[in-house]
């Protein structure tokens, strides 16, 4: 009889073709490494997913329509002073709203002169800047410039959305009374995601 010792922990492997010599079965193989792990299945494709959505452009010269929302006058603001715009009606790109009503805007007083005593006539510029939407400004531009001693108001830029001039004269001061509506324009293209 044939006697085979194996230590522990220690694997022997008969080849296939060794035959006993003395007619005992031949001993089967023992292994203590593991089997090679499975492959691992091929990945799935990914579902079918939208292409990314192009950017929105906000063109240039877009008309943005804005309230006043306090009184403008050639008396009691002075240049540089800013003063507080809403947006009354939202600007929608490709379906999408961009700037919703309601949004805050500012202007800026440009000039005002004063109305003097001997009957000098007040004068008044005055312009948006911007209107803020999410964390960012999005510059307009707009003019409107009167005198008193004119008849014809200045507007560059700008157009009036109501049917008459937005300034109006109390005694000699010039003024734009609040909630008077007029509309700006985008100053540069702005991307929307």
């Amino acid at each position: 009889a044939l006697v085979v010792l194996v230590p522990a922990r220690q694997a022997i492997a008969v080849p296939p073709d060794a035959t006993p010599t003395t007619g005992s079965a031949a001993p089967t193989a023992l292994s203590s490494t593991p089997p090679a792990p499975a492959p691992a299945p091929a990945p799935t494709p990914a579902a079918d997913t939208a292409p990314p959505q192009a950017p929105r452009v906000l063109k240039a010269g877009t008309l943005v329509l804005l309230r006043i929302a306090e009184t403008v006058s050639s008396d009691t603001h002075v240049r540089g002073q800013k003063f507080p715009l809403e947006v009354i009606a939202p600007v929608v790109v490709d379906g999408v709203t961009v700037i919703p009503a309601g949004a805050v805007a500012e202007g800026d007083v440009l000039h005002a002169g004063k109305s003097g005593i001997m009957g000098k006539a007040g004068e008044l510029m005055v312009t948006s800047r911007y209107v803020v939407v999410g964390t960012r400004q999005v510059l307009l531009r707009s003019l409107l410039a009167r005198s008193g001693e004119s008849k014809a108001d200045l507007a560059m830029g700008v157009s009036l959305a109501v049917p008459f001039a937005p300034f109006f004269m109390k005694g000699r001061q010039m003024l734009v009374p609040a909630d008077t509506e007029l509309v700006a324009r985008v100053a540069n293209d702005e991307t929307f995601p």
